[in-house]
């Protein structure tokens, strides 16, 4: 969660690259949801407490990555529309921009299915400073 231009869409796409995703990532703005299948020799693994040897053989066990917008929903029945708690599975791995617009219920929902880390963002003392804070969800 963060400021419009805190950085948000920059990390998502760092997230993308250690996927292993060569497709350029891009906000969801107005699609809502992007989808990307990983590449099996990415740099994340299931393990929280490491990053991967890009060398390594280990396959990665997440084989799709979403990226998803909320900035547009303004009414928790338009994430039924879209189907947005089944997007998750044990195989996806996400980064949702504006979750705080998900609501209570959905964001309880979403809580009670997957594994999750909050980034926040905030503007710093200079133009291209940013502060980044994250806490285990």
């Amino acid at each position: 969660t963060g400021e419009l231009g805190t950085g948000k869409t920059t990390f998502t796409k760092k997230i993308g690259q250690l996927l292993g995703i060569k497709e350029n990532i891009v906000s969801p703005t107005f699609s809502i949801v992007n989808s990307y299948k990983t590449n099996h020799k990415s740099q994340i693994t299931s393990n929280p407490n490491k990053i991967q040897d890009p060398n390594s053989k280990l396959q990665n066990k997440f084989k799709e990555f979403i990226h998803v917008d909320l900035y547009r929903i303004s009414e928790e029945y338009e994430l039924g529309e879209i189907k947005f708690l089944e997007m998750f599975s044990k195989i996806t791995i996400a980064c949702i921009e504006w979750p705080e617009l998900m609501g209570k219920k959905y964001f309880e929902k979403l809580r009670s299915k997957v594994k999750s880390v909050d980034v926040s963002f905030e503007y710093g003392e200079t133009k291209n400073e940013r502060k980044v804070w994250f806490s285990l969800g």
